[in-house]
């Protein structure tokens, strides 16, 4: 068992809780972007690097990625009791990003990064003086891919986003973590239902991707059945409990922790028969 899980979700009827069942990649990525050196005091139709990496940027930070709405998504959203409408809207490619406008704050962030590789320009570097034009800037950009997003395919997101720009960039370090997961139909799935549905009851457990990444990975490459769960509690709502993480006054309340504690010892009990 690792982190996340286990808050309400915002969606759906009645109290449904995620078990991170799976974990998106990474493919942590840095370009060099390529102009030409000059003079601080001459900058009109200079090649200048760092400009050509702010238009980069842009262009990554708004780009979409291919939506992925089957497989876990799909056992997701059949699992939170929508509506009909709603249910085939967020299933739908065609229908996808309009439902998702009206989903609740917070969980539209969640949801659009669980529904496709995401690719945030997060660190730039560029320049050795102020008077000088530089002739590289650097752009580091955390990817976090869905399955089956990983290499080439991530190449190919990348060309289309930064478009004309790609021939002045070198792509110099990226690195590899695809995606994981776990199966549902395991005794350690059966135990968390279960001892949660006792403590909270009428509560629903289901699958879900956590976004970020977790030591789960590393258990699930060596075989080992790997969750993200914990029981969270109401004080904390969905919608600001997904702006915490690095965040501003990131924390856990302590009726979380009073959650947890039992949570824990019925599941060992349960596994242990």
């Amino acid at each position: 068992m690792t982190e996340f899980g286990g808050v309400r979700m915002p969606i759906g009827t009645g109290t449904k809780l995620p078990i991170m069942t799976a974990e998106k990649g990474s493919q942590w990525t840095r370009l060099r972007v390529k102009g030409t050196p000059g003079h601080g005091s001459m900058p009109y139709k200079s090649d200048n690097a760092l400009v050509k990496a702010s238009e980069l940027i842009t262009r990554i930070a708004r780009y979409k990625a291919p939506l992925h709405v089957g497989g876990l998504w799909k056992q997701f959203v059949d699992g939170i009791d929508l509506p009909a409408v709603q249910r085939m809207a967020l299933t739908n490619a065609a229908t996808f990003d309009a439902a998702l406008d009206r989903v609740p704050a917070g969980a539209d962030r969640m949801i659009y990064a669980a529904t496709r590789t995401t690719l945030s320009p997060n660190i730039a570097q560029s320049g050795v003086k102020l008077n000088v034009i530089p002739d590289t800037a650097e752009v580091q950009i955390d990817i976090r891919t869905l399955p089956g997003d990983d290499g080439e395919a991530v190449h190919k997101m990348l060309r289309e986003a930064t478009g004309d720009l790609w021939r002045d960039v070198e792509l110099v370090e990226e690195g590899h973590n695809p995606a994981t997961s776990s199966p549902r139909d395991t005794p350690l799935w059966d135990a968390l239902t279960k001892v949660t549905q006792r403590l909270i009851p009428g509560s629903t457990t289901v699958p879900f991707l956590i976004v970020g990444a977790t030591d789960s990975r590393f258990f699930r490459r060596k075989g080992v059945v790997a969750y993200g769960y914990g029981l969270m509690s109401e004080k904390i709502p969905f919608g600001e409990f997904s702006k915490l993480f690095h965040g501003n006054n990131e924390r856990i309340d302590q009726d979380t922790l009073a959650l947890m504690t039992p949570l824990w010892d019925g599941v060992v009990r349960e596994m242990l028969g």
